[in-house]
């Protein structure tokens, strides 16, 4: 097992690092030139390695079951997101000691920081309610990352489960993240047309912190089947979905979605007025 570098103008990998087992949420210092990555052997365990010296530091201790890693470089801090622990553990990059520990919904799996480091976004994986519940969603948690605290936590749509991750667009206005829909208030009298679970796309405006809209992936009659990563492009103008189901990329015009999101809302808005 081990991390691969690869060359992004070469278009190819030249170094392997070796790794003790299987990683999971790789992060890179780059003011520090050290790498960390969760251990999916050691659930608790952070790997530490310094490119610089080509040598392996010693392991950093965290809660149970690694998922992600996010770096803050302007307040020089580590987030780790435990799985199983149900928490964000907080490091000082400098001395590499918890200095936090940050309780959230359920099973984090995903994180993101804001372009101006204020707010950590964490997709937490599972729905906390009751199955007997009417509205079952899995939530968005928004921590200061000052206080180190949750600041509101922000409900998906009826259904929403499965968040595997999420990002910050480079302007900072929304923060985006994957998940399905399971439509488990309806009976299973069909498999076709997302009856079942459909994949989608949320949008959460970060000014209000509320659930801006959702954005439905699939086609009627071809599905985007588990949505995963997400990433944006550095003029902010086209987002990228992978969507491992399919194996497929997914390459959305951010403009052109967000204006016919708006259009949508002004339509509606004039039906709900008269």
């Amino acid at each position: 097992p081990g991390v691969a570098v690869f060359d992004v103008a070469a278009e190819k990998v030249t170094q392997i690092i070796s790794m003790p087992a299987p990683v999971s949420g790789v992060v890179l210092d780059e003011e520090k030139n050290i790498l960390y990555a969760g251990s999916q052997k050691d659930r608790d365990q952070i790997y530490v390695y310094d490119l610089k010296k080509s040598e392996a530091k010693e392991n950093i201790s965290t809660g149970y079951g690694v998922e992600e890693l996010a770096i803050s470089n302007k307040t020089r801090l580590l987030f780790s997101a435990n799985k199983f622990t149900n928490d964000i553990a907080v490091f000082n990059l400098e001395n590499q000691k918890e200095i936090s520990r940050i309780k959230v919904v359920r099973e984090p799996v995903a994180l993101s920081v804001s372009p101006n480091e204020k707010l950590l976004a964490v997709a937490n994986l599972l729905p906390v309610q009751s199955a007997m519940e009417k509205y079952i969603s899995a939530n968005v948690s928004l921590i200061d990352i000052k206080n180190k605290s949750v600041v509101k936590n922000v409900m998906l749509p009826n259904g929403s489960f499965a968040l595997k991750d999420i990002l910050f667009s480079n302007d900072g206005k929304y923060i985006y993240v994957s998940h399905l829909i399971g439509r488990f208030n309806v009976l299973t009298s069909q498999i076709e047309k997302g009856w079942i679970n459909t994949n989608a796309l949320s949008i959460i405006d970060v000014q209000t912190q509320e659930l801006y809209t959702t954005v439905l992936l699939d086609d009627i009659y071809k599905g985007a089947a588990n949505p995963c990563g997400l990433e944006i492009s550095e003029d902010d103008k086209q987002l990228f979905v992978a969507v491992s189901g399919t194996h497929e990329l997914f390459v959305i015009d951010r403009d052109a979605m967000h204006s016919k999101i708006e259009k949508s809302k002004e339509n509606s808005k004039i039906i709900r007025d008269y």
